[in-house]
């Protein structure tokens, strides 16, 4: 029996990019990967950029910083592939059916 580690990012990667800033996303992003052991996975909910435009202005740090981001939610997985060092992605909501209205976001598995 094989048990692997995982961690989970569900609709807090925007507040986390928001508040700190690219910088702060790519920690993340290295600090779960750097956390996980070999096949360890990481589950990622990532938000679209429709809604960091409605949270931009929840506080002067994120609406400065989101004025400064470079990084954008449709990058994230070449990102988390290329430049942190996951080897491998699936979106595990693209064969879901059903969503309720305002969750129908990607559930992305990534593999160390």
């Amino acid at each position: 029996m094989f048990i692997y580690f995982c961690s989970f990012v569900l609709s807090v990667s925007k507040w986390i990019h928001l508040n700190w800033g690219d910088e702060g996303l790519i920690t993340l992003f290295s600090k779960v990967w750097r956390l996980l052991k070999p096949d360890g996975v990481f589950i990622l909910e990532p938000q679209p950029w429709k809604s960091y435009i409605s949270c931009r202005q929840v506080s002067e740090v994120a609406s400065t910083n989101y004025k400064n981001l470079t990084i954008f939610p449709q990058q994230f997985q070449e990102i988390l592939l290329d430049k942190i060092g996951f080897r491998k992605i699936e979106n595990l909501s693209s064969s879901l059916t059903g969503s309720k209205t305002g969750f129908n976001r990607p559930i992305l598995a990534l593999w160390k």
